[in-house]
């Protein structure tokens, strides 16, 4: 329990601090926007490549089924999230917040030094699954939003694959519609040109198949890797303290709590213990059950979610994983 609190404890200081630099007038709204891009464009890029570019090639020895069944649920998760949030006529801004804010936790900056603290010698297990959860999130999650993206590009002209406008902000019904080649090269060129699944699959495949990083660009990234949890930490303080409410708490946020501390750590739990035990069980119980994370939160300043449902969320299910997580711990 300890170990849990003190890894938790400076995720609060940060936000904590980033609060307080906006209630004093010290740091502004704006700030948000811009230390969002960083963490997106930069920083997230950085620590996904670098963790799955320096992940020793042993720790994928006998964890292959474990892989597979983390990367069987997480991937059902996340999509039966989403058909079940479109069926209910959810919009889709609310269905990708539940669906990606309800399936990716805090697996890497939370999840590896709780586990390793309490399972010694995990590390190599747990860098496992840290990867297949970023590469889940950063190919199908992405996918997914930049999906929803193709389908709201109808806001401007001049763009590839988006139609004209007439005098009162609408699609023109005389202009043609794109062709589907049009638009799906289009969507193709997003996606590949996206720098956190080019660090995915990058890191992946330098992991792989690539040799040792030479010493100076490792020290690259470590500095720059290092900088994306604290300051998109830092923004999200900023955030509660200039854009979010009491009146902005959603009737969802119960929802999407559940979807995430509860129903998919149990979903692991009982789907699990049919294929394999022991150490692999608990991490990915543990990892499934982690609270939400903040690339989602930093998503949401590029793609369709709801930022201040994210947020609060990333809040609530940090303070419940104080309980939840050795609750987890003790039923495997």
């Amino acid at each position: 329990m300890q170990s849990v609190w003190l890894s938790i404890l400076p995720f609060f200081l940060v936000i904590g601090f980033g609060a307080f630099m906006a209630s004093v007038g010290l740091a502004k709204d704006h700030w948000v926007d811009i230390l969002g891009r960083y963490g997106l464009y930069v920083g997230f890029p950085a620590l996904i490549f670098e963790g799955l570019a320096t992940m020793e090639k042993t720790a994928f020895e006998g964890m292959g089924q474990v892989a597979l069944w983390n990367l069987v649920i997480t991937v059902g998760f996340l999509f039966l999230v989403l058909a079940v949030s479109r069926l209910l006529g959810l919009s889709r801004t609310l269905s990708n917040t539940l669906a990606i804010g309800g399936f990716f936790g805090n697996v890497a900056y939370l999840g590896h030094p709780v586990i390793t603290s309490v399972l010694p010698g995990s590390d190599g297990q747990v860098s496992v699954v840290i990867a297949v959860y970023t590469l889940v999130l950063f190919t199908f999650g992405i996918g997914i939003l930049e999906l929803s993206q193709k389908k709201m590009t109808e806001k401007r002209p001049g763009d590839m694959g988006e139609r004209p406008v007439n005098t009162e902000g609408r699609p023109d019904p005389a202009s043609p519609r794109p062709s589907l080649g049009a638009e799906i090269l289009r969507t193709a060129l997003r996606l590949i040109s996206n720098p956190l699944l080019v660090a995915a699959l990058t890191g992946l495949l330098w992991g792989l198949y690539g040799p040792a990083i030479p010493g100076t660009v490792m020290v690259f990234l470590d500095t720059v890797a290092a900088s994306a949890s604290p300051v998109v930490m830092f923004a999200l303080g900023i955030f509660f303290v200039t854009r979010v409410r009491l009146t902005d708490l959603s009737v969802w946020l119960p929802v999407m709590i559940l979807l995430k501390m509860a129903v998919l750590p149990l979903l692991a739990l009982l789907v699990f213990r049919g294929f394999f035990g022991g150490q692999p069980l608990a991490i990915s119980v543990l990892e499934a059950g982690m609270p939400m994370a903040l690339t989602p939160f930093a998503l949401a300043s590029e793609y369709d979610m709801d930022a201040k449902l994210l947020s609060i969320g990333i809040l609530v299910t940090t303070i419940l994983g104080m309980v939840s997580l050795p609750l987890l711990f003790s039923l495997t």
